[in-house]
């Protein structure tokens, strides 16, 4: 967990060196079909490199809405609790990504 608040803060440092906007990317996804939904996401940086990534079943009436939103959940959670243990500061800043126009419109 360090390691990626390192990445992240070196990125944010470099970005300003530059005048560039940084930003680090959570793209997430879900499905549901078959009396069955999962999730998954990932945490890259600009230059597509992976610094964590998550997948796992997705609890509750079946919609590809709710799968898709526990991934994105599943996201802000791991940033929640990876600055908690780290007992550090919010690092972004994040554009979050999925493929579906109601949980955009209501995030």
């Amino acid at each position: 967990c360090y390691e990626i608040l390192e990445r992240l803060k070196n990125t944010l440092e470099l970005a300003a060196a530059d005048g560039e906007a940084p930003c680090t990317l959570f793209v997430s996804d879900g499905s549901a079909g078959d009396d069955s939904m999962s999730f998954g996401w990932v945490l890259c940086m600009q230059n597509d490199i992976a610094l964590a990534r998550c997948s796992g079943p997705a609890p509750g009436h079946e919609s590809s809405f709710r799968s898709k939103g526990y991934g994105m959940l599943s996201a802000v959670r791991f940033l929640h609790h990876l600055f908690e243990y780290c007992q550090d500061n919010f690092v972004g800043p994040y554009r979050f990504v999925t493929d579906n126009q109601g949980l955009i419109t209501r995030v």
